[in-house]
């Protein structure tokens, strides 16, 4: 380096002394004079190339002002030029070299890369708060119990009068009951008709009157009622499409709260006293209507018929029979369905003695019906009329049986059945804590979930047969009495719990034997369980 540096130098002054002895005009020539020496071109060819770079990187300006120190060479004075040669110019490109510029390409170390790491890290910290929110979930379930001597609020038809017998059968689904009036005579005697009502708050008002088309006197419509959703079955053992008593049943649809008769059914065999709407039930887009006194296997052997709906069309899918019918079995009294699961009464089968009763379970598979099972009380005798009532809540079956005598005759009791594995065991007999003589336990049943109601029509509570229901309660397998309910205003002859029907907290009961405005008029309670 120290060698190509003088010989720069000693360029530098042949350059000089060659221009002294020209004037300003031939100056410029002395360049080629010299450029034709190999020796100098090369090295002035080789400091044009080096200087450049040199002083790049150096960024220090002196080096450009030794050019124009050459520029007054008209100073003859040869010590001034030597005094620039002196001057250590590799000194500062020296210097440069040792100032690692480079080391400026080491501040932008991608430390800054390093703080998105924390910050994702930082996120997932976040995600255990949602799991921590749950845990003050477990908001406590209300529950709720009927309360004995709580008030009922009473329901009567808007045209309500005497020997009308209305709540003879009662339905209920969510915020609608259906009240039947069996022996009303708007379309002659004892032709019948069923009332709706709705409720809305706490209050119930009537929506519709149901009158089947072309009924008259002695159909008996409303002898039995059914509802779900928005359609109502109501029974009519007394019509005649095929005879006296053969029977029917008419179906009606809610349409932006106007009801609309949509079918009338009738059995395929239908004939001359079936009593075919002696009891409904209805699920969803199935039916099952009973005709006791059907006379396929002797008289009042009985039958249960299905009927499913189709782009609003019914048609019957099935005729049901038991496997141990027999003359008066009386199969079809009481009916019940949930589902695929149908329960049929039979209060007069004799296969435990006269009288005592059994009820039967149908199951449908792919749309054939067979029988599960046939279930008679642990202590069945003759005449407790076992299946008067049925009532299904998915894998528990309640039968009441009237006629049972713990206490005295017709004290009644209440069986309790539950499947499992379509195997159906008894899982509880239920009687009334002040059970007695003529109470009539078990005239009709209904359940829910794990609630079980009785109407008993021969307490007397409020006076003869004025009536009570008992509701009872599971926990676990263990049932329970969870309170005895009477009518506001009960009276003598009333028959509170003629007929029952539970859905969630509600419960209606009939009382057909009202006499508000006269014997019979008739009317329907409704009770409220209470939140505890």
């Amino acid at each position: 380096m120290k060698r190509l540096m003088s010989l720069t130098i000693l360029g530098i002054g042949l350059l000089i002394l060659a221009a002294c002895g020209k004037d300003d005009e031939t100056q410029g020539q002395l360049v080629p004079t010299i450029i034709p020496d190999p020796s100098p071109t090369a090295t002035i060819a080789f400091i044009s190339t080096v200087v450049a770079p040199t002083l790049a990187p150096n960024s220090i300006v002196p080096s450009p002002t030794s050019v124009p120190t050459e520029t007054p060479t008209t100073t003859p004075t040869p010590t001034p030029t030597e005094t620039p040669t002196t001057t250590p110019a590799p000194t500062p490109t020296e210097t440069p070299t040792t100032t690692p510029m480079p080391t400026l390409t080491a501040t932008p170390i991608p430390t800054a890369t390093a703080v998105p790491t924390p910050a994702t890290t930082s996120i997932p910290t976040a995600t255990p708060a949602p799991t921590s929110l749950p845990e003050p979930t477990p908001t406590p379930i209300p529950t709720y119990a009927f309360v004995a001597g709580s008030d009922s609020i009473k329901l009567a038809a808007s045209d309500s009068s005497p020997g009308k017998l209305f709540g003879t059968d009662v339905a209920i689904n969510a915020n609608t009951v259906i009240a039947s009036a069996h022996a009303d005579f708007d379309r002659g005697t004892n032709a019948g008709a069923a009332v709706v009502f709705t409720r809305s708050g706490s209050t119930w008002t009537q929506q519709a009157k149901l009158i089947g088309t072309n009924t008259g006197s002695g159909d008996l419509l409303g002898k039995s009622v059914g509802i779900s959703g928005d359609t109502v079955v109501l029974g009519a053992s007394g019509a005649t499409p095929a005879g006296t008593d053969s029977g029917s049943a008419y179906v009606f649809v809610r349409s932006d709260g106007n009801w609309i008769q949509q079918a009338k059914l009738v059995a395929d065999d239908a004939d001359t006293g079936d009593k075919f709407g002696h009891s409904v039930a209805i699920n969803g887009d199935t039916i099952i209507v009973g005709a006791p006194s059907e006379t396929s296997y002797g008289v009042d052997s009985g039958a249960g018929y299905v009927f499913t709906r189709t782009d609003q069309i019914w048609t019957q899918q099935a005729k049901l029979t038991g496997t141990v019918l027999s003359v008066n079995s009386m199969f079809g009294w009481s009916v019940d369905i949930d589902d695929d699961t149908v329960a049929v009464g039979a209060l007069n089968n004799e296969s435990e003695g006269t009288g005592s009763g059994i009820a039967h379970v149908f199951i449908r598979t792919g749309g054939v019906w067979t029988e599960q099972a046939n279930l008679t009380a642990s202590d069945t005798i003759t005449n407790h009329n076992f299946g008067r009532s049925v009532a299904l809540s998915e894998n528990t079956l309640a039968v009441g049986a009237p006629g049972h005598n713990s206490k005295g005759a017709n004290t009644g009791a209440a069986y309790v059945f539950l499947r499992n594995e379509n195997e159906w065991t008894e899982q509880a007999k239920l009687t009334a804590s002040d059970g007695y003589t003529t109470n009539k336990f078990g005239w009709s049943i209904t359940a829910d979930g794990d609630t079980v109601v009785v109407g008993a029509t021969g307490n007397l509570a409020k006076g003869l047969n004025s009536g009570a229901v008992y509701t009872y309660k599971r926990n676990g397998t263990s049932w329970t009495e969870e309170a005895k309910l009477t009518a506001t205003g009960a009276a003598v002859e009333q028959k509170l719990g003629t007929s029952v029907a539970l859905d969630g907290n509600t419960l209606v009961s009939g009382t057909p034997g009202d006499f508000q405005k006269g014997t019979n008029t008739g009317a329907a309670h409704i009770f409220t369980a209470q939140i505890q």
